[in-house]
């Protein structure tokens, strides 16, 4: 049975839609995704946090993946927090340029935001396919792949007191990651 994996570049909506930008970062990293696990995963995409929310009400995913930007991080972070709340056992990642960049300030982060399980700092697409690949390895059991103490590629996360940070790495060759639009994200 697939994992589904829901990916969220949330915008606020109001009288006016905040970001009305295509969230080009998660649908290449859901598109890095997909190809790398292909049948093994169902990913989709929001961008609009009633269309999450529906989603959210017909049952949980086993992965909800975040982009954390300034202009959205408590719309994201309130639902890092339901979800939490609603299904404890869904994995909750989150990536993206705000947070600190110090050990310390990304401590911080973790401690004061407690229902996230990982973090990915700079590009995702590459974390991502490490993070999942090693998670199909503990089935999906988070406490079982941090207790090993795992280490990915621009992955943070807590375990216990330990801070757990791996390399940075970047990519940079684009043309190695597939396309969102042709792969219909």
């Amino acid at each position: 049975m697939s994992k589904i994996i829901y990916f969220a570049d949330l915008t606020h909506c109001g009288s006016v839609t905040n970001a009305d930008t295509f969230p080009l970062g998660i649908g290449s990293i859901a598109a890095y995704a997909k190809h790398t696990f292909g049948e093994a995963i169902d990913v989709e995409l929001f961008k609009f946090p009633e269309d999450l929310n529906q989603a959210l009400k017909k049952g949980a995913p086993d992965m909800l993946c975040l982009s954390n930007y300034t202009w959205s991080a408590n719309l994201t972070m309130a639902f890092a927090r339901h979800v939490r709340d609603k299904y404890p056992q869904a994995t909750i990642v989150m990536g993206g340029p705000n947070i600190g960049l110090t050990a310390n300030d990304r401590r911080e982060f973790l401690e004061n935001n407690d229902c996230i399980d990982f973090y990915i700092k700079f590009e995702g697409e590459h974390a991502l396919s490490g993070l999942l690949a090693a998670l199909f390895d503990y089935d999906f059991d988070v406490s079982a792949l941090s207790a090993n103490g795992f280490v990915g590629d621009n992955l943070i996360y807590l375990n216990g007191e330990d801070l757990m940070e791996g390399p940075d790495k970047r990519i940079d060759d684009l043309m190695s990651l597939p396309s969102p639009y042709t792969m219909g994200l």
